[in-house]
């Protein structure tokens, strides 16, 4: 293709067409097109925009010209052009890691990379003493209590415990401060089933195969496979259990409310969230938003009791008055 976007090889090349006098009934335009992307063939370059000078003297300056001074001047895409040529080598350098085995990216909740110096790659990955002792705890809490304990419940219980959250994990992990992040159901679902947990080699949520057939194995000490948080049959266990706990049916569809993802607990501040709370009448459920964030352990919300709630119907009348 001899038009396409800028990717940093070296001959991207803008098109330049210029005339001193254009008329519709000319064919300049069109021949002078032909001519630049025969001589960008030749080059073996391909042009990623076209620079358009019509009505434009011969004699112009080129920086001060309308459509190609600004390239010249570097005006016209530079920043976007070089985020594109970053990303491709991002995508690059992935697949070369991937394909040689080893770890690309942010290393799953549980592991850790070591590095032989600070601006090194990957030498190997090691299991992350706190994170991997707490994401272990999990699966055993889960298994022992399937119908006791949820991902919920175990996320509640971590934000009261001030467990950094696998996002703040990272952060000091790079010598950053904690935002302060809770810990979400969710978030302890994903990694309760992810097969990262084995110690595979992931891309896109699903392990990477080898030439072999099998999972890759990310790289350990002393050229061993790293440690893995627990073996296949837990994971088909965490699968069959947190499964079960799956509602059947399909999901709801969220109903359109006006304040959806706006109202701030007016004690606390924290983000309310809308409920039912039982029925005015037959087939007329009441929708509320209530304050959670005591229930789900966030340290700022110890003293938001009891929870403060009000009716959608309400809250949106007040609003639109």
């Amino acid at each position: 293709m001899i038009e396409r976007l800028y990717d940093g090889c070296g001959k991207c090349l803008v098109g330049l067409r210029r005339l001193s006098r254009k008329t519709d009934a000319t064919s300049s335009p069109e021949r002078r097109r032909d001519h630049v992307l025969a001589v960008t063939k030749e080059y073996g370059g391909h042009i990623i925009a076209w620079a358009d000078d019509w009505e434009v003297s011969g004699g112009t300056d080129p920086m001060t010209r309308p459509a190609f001074g600004p390239w010249l001047r570097g005006e016209r895409g530079s920043a976007q052009f070089e985020l594109r040529a970053i990303q491709r080598r991002n995508r690059d350098q992935a697949a070369k890691a991937r394909a040689a085995g080893r770890p690309h990216g942010k290393p799953s909740y549980g592991y850790e990379y070591v590095r032989l110096s600070p601006t090194s790659g990957v030498d190997h990955v090691r299991l992350s003493p706190d994170a991997a002792a707490t994401r272990r705890s999990l699966a055993k809490r889960i298994l022992a209590d399937p119908e006791s304990v949820s991902p919920w419940t175990e996320a509640a219980r971590l934000t009261r415990a001030g467990v950094l959250a696998p996002s703040d994990h990272v952060r000091v992990l790079h010598g950053r401060e904690p935002k302060g992040t809770p810990w979400y159901g969710s978030t302890v679902t994903r990694l309760l089933l992810s097969k990262a947990a084995l110690g595979y080699l992931m891309h896109k949520g699903e392990p990477v195969v080898g030439d072999d057939g099998h999972p890759v194995r990310l790289p350990g000490a002393d050229g061993q496979p790293v440690e893995q948080l627990w073996d296949y049959p837990t994971h088909l266990q965490l699968v069959e259990v947190l499964s079960r706990r799956a509602q059947p049916g399909k999901r709801r569809t969220k109903g359109v409310r006006l304040l959806s993802g706006r109202v701030l607990c007016g004690v606390c501040g924290n983000l309310m969230k809308i409920n039912s709370s039982g029925t005015l009448e037959k087939g007329d459920v009441r929708r509320r938003y209530i304050c959670e964030a005591r229930l789900r352990g966030y340290p700022n919300a110890d003293h938001c009791r009891p929870a403060p709630g009000i009716t959608a119907s309400m809250l949106d009348e007040i609003v639109t008055h």
